[in-house]
């Protein structure tokens, strides 16, 4: 990157860069604080040398912000950009014990045998692809996945996305996110997605302002028996498809502050056989879901608050409602939405 111009009131900003061969241009928002406040991107084809892109930004540039950009190869997604917290690389580091660190350095600590240690671009995340019956990225630690049983963040990083870091971890006991910073991230998509030995799983900490994907992040976690999502802000989240199913040990969520501006939520609680109960507040709607069959398929021990039970002929998001039979019977209990009387 060569230099950002920002045209505040056309809410764009024109970036001279130098790349060769097809790239993405990822570009941000801050606000005066250093805060993240919106994201954008723009694929750049054939390049050769030097040239300019502009990147449109919908919800306008604030004449009190400023805008920073960065390259990735295409088709991957950036973990972090740099200036973020820290200049340098995050160190992915899997001991021969099963833990694998998060911190900034390289260096391993003493006494303990190194498996593997992944340098991971803060500008950029290189995602490897397989294939196995349906394709989907995944990431470098992905083939020693039945060896990771522990997982702790040393130093705090800050990515921009999540999406499939600890899929299919199947072994995985314990997790500690205390520096995971989630202020930033944007897709939390298959995030845990098949982390089956996992029982439990502390997230209350995590700040979701800016998320907006969760498709799959729980599935599949078939041992967790709680699961505290109550703080999760989703205003910006358009899919929750599959987001717990297959939770089949969870005995109840509260989601009361969850809104309602997903449009899928496809499976979004498919095969959690065991969940009784399901908190929401007035804010969680369907109004602007465009997909919502099976919403709530083999929850069989589902009961709404005024005793409404789970019908197979009734599993999509029409019974996505605080439950008020006989004109409106639905699956959920209210709940009064965080920082609401």
């Amino acid at each position: 990157i060569r230099g950002v111009d920002v045209n505040r009131e056309n809410g764009a900003a024109t970036v001279a860069l130098t790349a060769e061969g097809d790239c993405i241009l990822w570009a941000a928002v801050y606000d005066g604080d250093g805060q993240f406040v919106s994201f954008a991107s723009e694929s750049v084809t054939g390049a050769e040398g030097e040239q300019e892109k502009t990147v449109s930004f919908p919800g306008g540039i604030a004449e009190d912000t400023s805008v920073s950009a960065f390259l990735s190869s295409a088709g991957n997604t950036p973990l972090c950009e740099k200036g973020i917290g820290y200049d340098g690389n995050v160190y992915a580091i899997l001991y021969d014990d099963g833990t694998m660190i998060f911190q900034h350095s390289d260096t391993a600590e003493s006494g303990k045998t190194v498996l593997e240690t992944w340098a991971i671009d803060l500008a950029g995340y290189t995602w490897e692809w397989y294939s196995e019956g349906q394709g989907h990225p995944t990431t470098p630690w992905h083939n020693f996945r039945e060896s990771i049983t522990h997982i702790a963040f040393r130093d705090v990083i800050k990515p921009l996305s999540t999406a499939y870091w600890f899929r299919e971890l199947s072994n995985l006991t314990s997790v500690n996110l205390k520096n995971l910073d989630t202020s930033h991230i944007i897709d939390m998509s298959d995030m845990f997605h098949s982390c089956s030995s996992l029982t439990t799983l502390d997230v209350s900490g995590f700040n979701t302002e800016n998320v907006t994907d969760m498709n799959s992040m729980f599935a599949w976690c078939s041992s967790l028996t709680s699961l505290d999502v109550s703080g999760f802000n989703t205003e910006k989240v358009t899919n929750m498809s599959y987001m717990f199913a297959w939770c089949s040990n969870l005995t109840s969520l509260d989601v009361s502050g969850f809104t309602d501006n997903s449009t899928e939520m496809w499976q979004m609680f498919f095969d959690c056989s065991s969940l009784k109960t399901i908190y929401a507040s007035d804010s969680f709607s369907t109004g602007q879901v465009e997909y919502s069959s099976d919403m709530f398929s083999n929850c069989t021990s589902l009961i709404g608050s005024s005793g409404t039970r789970y019908d197979p002929d009734h599993t999509g998001g029409e019974y996505a409602r605080i439950d008020n039979p006989p004109d409106a019977p639905g699956y959920f209990t209210y709940k009064a939405a965080p920082g609401t009387a």
